[in-house]
């Protein structure tokens, strides 16, 4: 799988598009990955609040705030975007989301 990459300098002083090597995709996954790891060591709580939603106009991203509220997100939604720790959804998507929460007992906070 090769990505295309921004400009890089050729000769001649010109700019030009190339493909990334394989290498070079292992390791942005790898830069990527530490990121993901780094920004995931959130403190979850066991009690109060175990979902916060932010809205953030076109996205709402769902933060889980407590273990339950993690473990939800992770076994609910179907192939998540992640935002750092943070669940990314669609404003259509959210009554549909909110629902099941607090179907399954949790508790949800907004946030504008």
């Amino acid at each position: 799988m090769a990505l295309k990459k921004a400009r890089t300098n050729g000769s001649g002083g010109k700019s030009h598009s190339r493909w990334l090597t394989r290498e070079e995709v292992k390791t942005s996954i790898k830069k990527v990955r530490r990121v993901e790891d780094a920004e995931e060591e959130v403190q979850l709580t066991e009690e109060g609040t175990d979902i916060v939603v932010e809205n953030h106009d076109s996205v709402l991203l769902l933060r889980p705030i407590s273990t339950a509220g993690k473990n939800w997100l992770d076994n609910k939604i179907q192939d998540p975007q992640y935002l750092g720790s943070a669940v990314v959804v669609e404003p259509r998507f959210l009554e549909n989301v909110v629902y099941g929460i607090q179907g399954d007992g949790l508790e949800i906070e907004f946030k504008s």
